[in-house]
Order: C-alpha cells, then sequence, then structure tokens
C-alpha cells in the first residue's frame, strides 16, 4: 500500500473517532418525518401532513368517544417535554373552548401549525422546517 494511501486511510479513521452521533432527539425526528413522508420524495406535503394528523387524532382518542381531553394528549404526547405543552396545545387548537378537541379542531390546529412551519411558504414542509416546528411547536 503507498505510503498517501495508508496516510488516506488513518485520517479517514481518525475522522470516524471524533465524528458525533446524532442525538436520539433528531434521529426521532427524522423517523418522524420518513413516516409521514409516504412518497418519499424529501419534503411533507399537505395531504401528507394532514393524513397523519388525522392517524394520530384516532390514536389519541384512546375512548374512541370522538373527543381528545388533556389527558388523552398527554399520553400521546412522545415530545419528551420539548416544545409547547399540551395545555397550551389544548388552549390553542380549542376553537370552541370545552377543553377537549374535535378531530375537526385538531386537525385545523394541526394545518395552522403546517402554515407556520412553512417558513418559504412554498405549501411543503423540507426537514428542517419540520425540526424545527416540532421543536419549538409554538
Amino acid at each position: 500500500m503507498s505510503r498517501f494511501i495508508q496516510v488516506a486511510v488513518a485520517a479517514g479513521s481518525l475522522c470516524g473517532l471524533f465524528a458525533t452521533p446524532a442525538s436520539a432527539n433528531e434521529m426521532m425526528l427524522h423517523d418522524k418525518f420518513s413516516s409521514i413522508d409516504t412518497n418519499n420524495d424529501g419534503k411533507l406535503s399537505r395531504d401528507e401532513f394532514r393524513a397523519h394528523a388525522r392517524q394520530h387524532y384516532g390514536k389519541l382518542d384512546s375512548n374512541g368517544d370522538g373527543f381528545v381531553t388533556l389527558t388523552e394528549l398527554n399520553a400521546g404526547d412522545d415530545r419528551k417535554g420539548k416544545g409547547m405543552s399540551m395545555s397550551d396545545l389544548l388552549r390553542k387548537f380549542d376553537s370552541n373552548g370545552d377543553s377537549q378537541l374535535t378531530q375537526a379542531e385538531y386537525l385545523s390546529g394541526k394545518m395552522r401549525l403546517f402554515d407556520d412551519w412553512d417558513t418559504d411558504k412554498n405549501g411543503t414542509l423540507i426537514e428542517p422546517e419540520f425540526d424545527g416546528g416540532m421543536v419549538t411547536m409554538k
């Protein structure tokens, strides 16, 4: 093996030692983004986001009564305490003030988040927009 190749291999190995692995939070966000991106084009359309929100609402409504309460929101919160509290989310999404969310209220609230997170206003979310929105969830 030539001296140049030996040095290149050694340098590459050293770089690997100092590389920082993605945090658990970054991996969770990437996995969530990928699961919503059903056509695997690297961006989330409004339809993909809405379909995921509809599916997620079904999981949140654990007793199947057609309403999601704060208790159900807290039980379904997988964000590990990041961003907006579930009580703040309930207040933000609950358009009639009855302290529970219908599917229509939840979907409307989620689509407002989509519009807020779409920083370049092109109608899609790329992963950095999604990640930023999920982390701050404001």
